[in-house]
């Protein structure tokens, strides 16, 4: 039998053209173990020290080298390179995993954290914000927020090992549960979070309008005041006006004193009209000069 080189080629190459969109598909399929989403953007500092955004969408996690990939969806060519710190990590996974959390504390609602974490326990930690500011305690809170992450995925681990049953799939099913848990509880208290800490602000305006409306009062204790707001709402609003009323009144009885003396005292006529309105106006003034420059909250109160 003889064969044909060209046709054999010929074959070849058909055979390759026919299988590589499968391979090519099977390739770009992401692992739900190395997938992260995002709801928001997110800037994180990319291996130049640049901003780099991370639009809202899915990626696929990669490490690279002490970098991290961030590819969206399958186009590689957008992959996007960011900076990462390398670490170590107590999940006891025998599969990489990546968790993307945001932050769930109050000085953390600016922070998502995405963990890459390998089977042998290193990892690379990449910190990003919301708001693109790269604030001084933002290192501290990122290593909070990370290490919450890490204790549920962890505690997530053991009790899927547990319930697994010992097959070529327990590792992986024990992976992505960990990996899934420890997303959702943190991104479930973040939201939660966050809605009431915006409903605290919109109940807190008219106390900043007011505090801000005061020029000559320093906005140092304004947290003190929030906090005492929040303490007990009906005991500050009734000492503000009780301590008004006792100003104005010490005020008035400040600005008013002496010329009420002299009326009294100090005259063996009754004045002329014109002089009681001029010293009824001074007084007055002094009245409203010593008001405005008085702070309008007394920082000692409990």
């Amino acid at each position: 039998m003889k064969f044909s080189l060209s046709n054999t080629f010929t074959n070849v190459l058909l055979t390759c053209a026919l299988l590589s969109p499968v391979l090519s598909a099977q390739a770009s399929v992401p692992d739900e173990t190395t997938t992260i989403t995002l709801d928001q953007a997110v800037h994180f500092i990319g291996t130049d020290g640049s901003d780099v955004v991370a639009n809202a969408g899915d990626y696929s996690v990669e490490a690279a080298q002490v970098w991290l990939r961030l590819i969206p969806g399958a186009e590689r060519r957008d992959a996007l390179l960011i900076e990462a710190q390398p670490g170590t990590h107590e999940v006891k996974v025998e599969i990489p995993i990546v968790i993307s959390t945001p932050g769930t504390e109050l000085d953390e609602l600016d922070v998502h954290v995405v963990q890459f974490l390998n089977p042998d326990g290193t990892s690379l930690v990449a910190t990003g914000t919301y708001s693109g500011i790269q604030s001084r305690g933002l290192g501290d809170a990122a290593r909070q927020a990370a290490a919450r992450a890490r204790a549920v995925a962890e505690a997530a681990r053991k009790a899927a090992a547990a319930k697994a049953q010992q097959t070529a799939d327990a590792a992986r099913s024990a992976a992505l549960k960990a990996k899934q848990a420890a997303e959702h509880v943190t991104q479930a208290i973040s939201s939660t979070l966050l809605t009431a800490t915006n409903k605290l602000r919109s109940d807190l305006i008219p106390l900043i309008q007011c505090l801000d409306a005061a020029r000559d009062q320093s906005r140092a204790n304004l947290l003190g005041y929030v906090d005492q707001f929040q303490k007990n709402p009906g005991g500050f609003s009734q000492w503000m006006i009780q301590d008004q009323m006792d100003q104005m009144r010490a005020n008035f009885s400040q600005t008013m004193g002496p010329p009420l003396q002299m009326l009294r005292n100090g005259m063996n006529q009754p004045p002329q009209a014109g002089l009681i309105i001029d010293m009824a106006f001074d007084s007055w003034e002094r009245v409203a000069a010593h008001t405005s420059r008085r702070p309008m909250f007394d920082p000692s109160y409990h």
